[in-house]
């Protein structure tokens, strides 16, 4: 009789044990913002999930402070060797200063979705709708073909282009652009999409090549874009002078330009007004690097056979928009000056953004002597032999690329200053929706064992780690790792 009790009892230890691994847990979601963004933003994080906890999406759901269930785009992004989910990556469109907990285990009421916002419509075409805009992504254009505002029932067009050495202009879109769509990411809040082609001459030669992830969310006008150029050509003979994405806006008349002339998070602008034929320019022509200590940016009108110089600074801020009619669109770059150099054009219907300007008086070479004469500049002359030695080290950037994250916001009417103003800072400096430290800590989805930060129990310890990480810094504020060549290269 013992013997069954003891099975018995062996037996129901194990359901004890397992009801407790599938109860329901609670993972508190972190919000790191210093924009101070007012309305629904992209919250995008990972959750941590206890080996064997869920089954899949469909058991985790996010509720707000109140209780309320937020409907949220839940894909389970690693497993356990086992096969159980171990992250699972979450999507919501929420308010920045709200609190949220992941519920994970067997929940009910989970808040019903939307359908998808990607509609395929053949030939490698895609429609995101995400519900205030539709934009056209197609194997024809290596950035969105177009975007229209509903309303007003406006399309904006938007071209890659690039110009090298030899003055010629080469866009990455047509036929012979041989451009490829794939879908990373189809939901009801986040929808991702990757193309992939050639930067073409007139006569289809390829100069270059080029991707772009695009990132949609519901209710968003705007598009996350993350644009990558690659060189493909020996560098020691073709080279750039420009490369970057102009929105050609619809309409007729004068635009008005505005540009972000601080590098605070302010509103600090200057607006420009443009009639047929003017051209207004913002231009990040040098900032710190290396040794140097030269920093310049300037904004230009030209109109007619006159330019006009309307300032100039230390350095400028991240965006500039182009309104006309009823229908504008605002371009943002992040770390825009940092990334020297960098400019912005506007006339009465376009806005470019200009990965590499031209209007810097650089070119994107490579060759040594010229990173000598534009970029090392000082630095050069410690080299062993000097300047002249180095000029002599061979230098061909073939298959190098440069990776730019853009905001592009498409609006009806004129720009709303203040919240675009915040919703560029949000995009620079990214809202972070991170998982609580203790619950990571314990929920053994890390590969090894790791301790939540704690001052108090450990304060040699966190004041060793710190310390590590202000020293490390350090060196980059003295010798800076700026420009286009440099910037992102480090920690």
């Amino acid at each position: 009789m013992s013997g069954k009790l003891a099975a018995g009892s062996a037996i129901l230890l194990l359901l004890v044990l397992a009801a407790s691994v599938r109860a329901q847990q609670t993972c508190p979601l972190i919000v790191n913002d210093v924009s101070g963004v007012d309305s629904d933003w992209p919250l995008v994080g990972g959750v941590p999930i206890p080996r064997g906890a869920i089954d899949g999406p469909g058991d985790i759901r996010i509720l707000d402070a109140d209780g309320r269930v937020i409907e949220a785009q839940v894909e389970i992004a690693t497993t356990y060797q086992d096969g159980s989910p171990r992250w699972a990556l979450v999507s919501m469109m929420a308010p920045v200063d709200g609190e949220y907990v992941a519920e994970i285990g067997d929940v009910t009421d989970i808040q019903p979705q939307r359908e998808s916002m990607l509609i395929e419509t053949g030939d490698g075409s895609y429609e995101v709708d995400t519900f205030p805009t539709s934009y056209t992504v197609t194997d024809a254009s290596l950035v969105p073909q177009a975007v229209t505002l509903t309303p007003p029932g406006t399309t904006i067009a938007f071209e890659a282009y690039c110009i090298d050495n030899q003055g010629r202009r080469a866009i990455a879109a047509g036929e012979a652009a041989n451009i490829e769509v794939s879908v990373l990411k189809d939901g009801p809040v986040r929808t991702v999409l990757r193309t992939e082609g050639d930067y073409v001459l007139e006569d289809g030669t390829p100069v270059a090549r080029g991707i772009c992830i695009m990132e949609f969310f519901a209710g968003r006008t705007s598009v996350n874009l993350t644009h990558t150029f690659i060189l493909t050509q020996d560098t020691n003979e073709l080279w750039f002078r420009d490369y970057g994405i102009t929105a050609a806006l619809p309409g007729a008349g004068d635009g008005v330009a505005t540009f972000d002339t601080d590098r605070a998070f302010d509103t600090t602008f200057r607006e420009v007004a443009l009639s047929e034929g003017d051209e207004a320019a913002m231009t990040q022509v040098e900032l710190p690097h290396f040794g140097e200590r030269d920093s310049l940016y300037d904004l230009m009108l030209m109109s007619g056979n006159r330019g006009t110089m309307l300032e100039s600074g230390e350095a400028c801020g991240e965006w500039s928009d182009l309104t006309r009619g009823d229908t504008g669109c605002m371009i943002v770059v992040r770390d825009f000056a940092e990334q020297f150099p960098k400019g912005y054009s506007a006339t009465s219907d376009a806005l470019t953004v200009h990965l590499w300007p031209e209007r810097s008086g650089k070119e994107m070479d490579f060759r040594a002597e010229t990173l000598i004469r534009d970029y090392w500049e000082s630095w050069a002359e410690q080299a062993p032999g000097g300047p002249e030695a180095l000029s002599q080290t061979p230098s061909n950037a073939q298959a190098a690329q440069k990776t730019h994250d853009l905001w592009i916001a498409p609006h009806p009417g004129e720009m709303n200053l203040e919240p675009a103003v915040r919703s560029a800072h949000a995009f620079v400096e990214p809202v972070l929706l991170q998982a609580d430290p203790e619950f990571l800590c314990n929920s053994g989805a890390l590969p090894w064992p790791l301790q939540p930060k704690d001052a108090e129990q450990f304060p040699d310890e966190e004041a060793l780690i710190s310390d590590f990480w202000e020293r490390t810094v350090f060196a980059y504020n003295v010798f800076p790792m700026t420009g286009v060549i440099a910037w992102g290269m480090n920690p």
